[in-house]
């Protein structure tokens, strides 16, 4: 699965920062263009994840914008040395997450979270516990959910962060577990799965903490706009 990737993120009171904006370490890409102004210096930064966040500054905290296009060819990420995902985590705690009866975890979990969960863009927090107990959140928290009934049950979860196909003015967060001898994708929010879903991926992690974008200055603001297009 081949997907084009055009992101541009627009920067206001931004003196410095890093972004996770550049495909992960483990996808094949190509045609990797980063363009900025030249008041912007950067560099890449790999982390334990193989997440490649780019790091930034700004001098004089100009408005600018920086602009991400590449081709990635999707391909599962393999396990990371170290790190289980089956044990509790900064956002990911197990307090309020239930036991699974059934033999169909994924699909039991999957229903669980559509269930108690509703979609408030308006209405975020940002533990497992918290988005659970009061049914509400966005993409980071149902994943968050998910992750902690995954692993409240056995079963080595983690979080992802990327862009799904289409145009849109944010990330997406979403969930990769290891199911049946091999990690697939899932998505609690849309409430799908499958070995890999079209999205670009930028990042995994053991909850949010390690695959968010940082900037700081200012009042600083970023708005984002993705163009993400399936290729055949």
């Amino acid at each position: 699965m081949k997907i084009e990737v055009n992101s541009t993120f627009y920067l206001s009171g931004v003196e410095r920062g890093k972004l996770l904006a550049l495909p992960h370490s483990s996808q094949s890409t190509e045609e990797l263009n980063i363009e900025h102004p030249r008041f912007i210096s950067s560099s890449k930064r790999a982390d334990r994840m193989g997440n490649t966040f780019l790091d930034f500054s700004i001098k004089d905290r100009r408005e600018a914008c920086i602009s991400v296009s590449y081709i990635t060819e999707r391909s599962s990420v393999p396990d990371v040395r170290g790190l289980s995902f089956l044990q509790e985590s900064k956002y990911v705690k197990f307090k309020n997450m239930p036991a699974l009866e059934g033999e169909d975890k994924l699909r039991e979990a999957l229903v669980l979270v559509k269930t108690r969960m509703r979609y408030d863009a308006d209405q975020s927090v940002k533990s497992a516990s918290a988005s659970i107990e009061k049914g509400y959140g966005v993409c980071v928290n149902f994943a968050h959910v998910f992750i902690g009934v995954m692993r409240r049950n056995g079963i080595p979860a983690r979080v992802a962060v990327g862009v799904p196909y289409g145009n849109h003015e944010a990330a997406h967060a979403w969930c990769q577990i290891k199911y049946e001898g091999k990690w697939i994708e899932v998505d609690p929010t849309a409430g799908i799965f499958g070995d890999i879903l079209p999205y670009a991926l930028w990042g995994i992690g053991e909850d949010e903490s390690d695959v968010r974008s940082k900037v700081i200055g200012i009042n600083p603001k970023i708005k984002e706009i993705h163009h993400v297009r399936l290729l055949k």
